[in-house]
């Protein structure tokens, strides 16, 4: 299949907030004199690849997302979720893209690195930037519990704070924090026990032999709760990674995750902490953790989580392959005294306009500095 198009096909999620996204990007790349279409995740497009036709895809137009059928675009942008519904789809449209001499963004070597937590351990395991981690069996698990007084235990692969367990200990007991629940046990045995049943009620999701036990980190808190900062960064249109955007995330209260989609939300780590300097030392520590990657990595963009220790010490908590814009988003928009917020307990802190439209421009960059990396591109094209 011969492309001489300049348009970029997006892979996105199927959702509301991939279609806003749609929206977006519409009318960032309009203003770069590019076009780019969101490519339908379904078999009859992959049958359409194979049979050398033209593929279904999405566009805006006039205020309304229209169809129509066009050329493979050369450039391919995966923005999927790796645990989407959809992924297994996505996969192999890039497969036959690939064949088909389409540039498909993000490289697959660093999707898998971001997918496993495992594997994100043992590349920065000489680094000291991962708290330590091994797999969860029996003896693990005694030994965690007799080094560590706080410990994580997590899937291997999941995101958005699903399927994991908080465990710490208190005087003669420790204590479980699981997704609905907190229990006690008072020995080893007793704990591996119930830990075993509650992974079996995961299991439907998350394979019990595919979980990590990690050794917890004495976060610092505000007011509190858990939080932690979420640092993005994008290959722009001079084919330079820089960062775009760093954020705090809130854990709702008496939750041990501060994770968006378990009730958290995003915050402005300046006006929460107010340290002038906090910024800066998430900067520097982002830095490092690219250029270690970038020692083996081509990246287009990638989010840090990273926790900040009660001994002012920066951890990297895990890698994402394709960050998502819901914090960015509504950081433009926050309103303390917007009802949902307060049913959400957000934090009350204020935020003036020039607050707002600052993160209204980190937003837009979230949105268009990927899209000047394609112009860019297009330039040897």
């Amino acid at each position: 299949m011969k492309m001489k198009n300049k348009h970029v096909g997006i892979l996105c999620n199927p959702s509301k907030a991939g279609r806003n996204a749609l929206k977006e990007r519409h009318i960032a790349a309009q203003r770069l004199g590019i076009k780019v279409y969101s490519i339908l995740l379904s078999q009859s497009n992959i049958d359409r690849i194979k049979n050398n036709k033209k593929i279904k895809v999405r566009y805006w137009k006039q205020s309304s997302i229209c169809q129509r059928y066009i050329d493979l675009p050369y450039i391919i942008y995966d923005r999927v979720d790796l645990l989407s519904p959809k992924r297994s789809i996505a996969e192999e449209i890039i497969d036959i893209a690939t064949e088909c001499g389409c540039v498909i963004l993000n490289n697959p070597r660093m999707r898998s690195l971001c997918k496993s937590k495992m594997d994100t351990y043992e590349f920065f395991k000489n680094e000291d930037y991962v708290p330590k981690t091994d797999r969860l069996n029996r003896d693990n698990f005694q030994k965690y519990l007799t080094n560590y007084d706080k410990i994580f235990i997590k899937p291997e692969i999941g995101s958005q704070g699903n399927g994991q367990i908080f465990i710490k200990s208190s005087d003669s007991f420790f204590i479980i924090y699981s997704t609905d629940q907190v229990s006690y046990f008072d020995n080893i045995d007793s704990g591996w026990d119930y830990i075993d049943d509650i992974l079996d009620t995961y299991s439907d999701k998350y394979p019990k032999n595919k979980y990590l036990i990690q050794k917890g980190v004495d976060i610092k808190k505000k007011d509190d709760r858990v939080v932690d900062f979420r640092i993005i960064y994008h290959r722009d249109g001079n084919d330079k990674l820089t960062e775009t955007a760093i954020y705090m995330r809130v854990g709702a209260p008496k939750s041990f995750r501060s994770n968006i989609g378990q009730k958290g939300h995003a915050q402005d780590p300046r006006i929460v902490f107010n340290e002038s300097n906090l910024t800066s030392k998430l900067s520097e520590f982002g830095e490092k953790v690219i250029n270690k990657l970038s020692e083996k990595y081509f990246i287009i963009e990638i989010g840090l989580d990273v926790l900040l220790d009660n001994n002012n010490k920066l951890w990297l908590l895990e890698l994402n392959s394709k960050p998502g814009s819901k914090g960015l988003k509504s950081l433009k928009e926050f309103i303390p005294e917007d009802k949902q917020n307060i049913k959400n307990a957000v934090m009350p802190y204020s935020y003036s306009n020039r607050d707002r439209r600052n993160w209204g421009r980190k937003y837009k960059l979230f949105i268009s500095k990927p899209l000047s990396y394609f112009k860019f591109l297009f330039k040897f094209h």
